[in-house]
């Protein structure tokens, strides 16, 4: 199964959202549980189709600052652990911070 993944800025631009493509019907569950664990709930968006039979969803985690955003040092730590759990998932690609996934408008 092929996972793609990629951060997108939320506007203060103080904060990401973490979108997971996975092939539609498959979401990997090992993946989104260890999401959960490190504190990133999935948002409120619903669920996308994307084009070759594939789904995405997106996660967001709170941060301690205004609106939830992220601190400096939460923005390092957050994104660290996130990348961390995506490789530790075979994530085909890990991001680093704003990487759009591939075909996004």
């Amino acid at each position: 199964m092929t996972i793609h993944a990629a951060f997108h800025s939320v506007h203060h631009h103080t904060t990401c959202t973490l979108h997971v493509e996975h092939p539609a019907g498959a979401p990997p569950a090992a993946l989104f549980e260890a999401l959960a664990a490190a504190g990133w709930t999935r948002s409120r968006l619903p669920v996308s189709r994307r084009p070759g039979d594939r789904e995405e969803v997106a996660f967001e985690k709170r941060g301690s600052g205004f609106l939830g955003g992220w601190s400096v040092e939460e923005t390092e730590e957050t994104l660290a652990a996130a990348r961390a759990i995506l490789a530790a998932h075979a994530v085909s690609d890990v991001p680093l911070y704003n990487d759009p996934l591939s075909g996004a408008a």
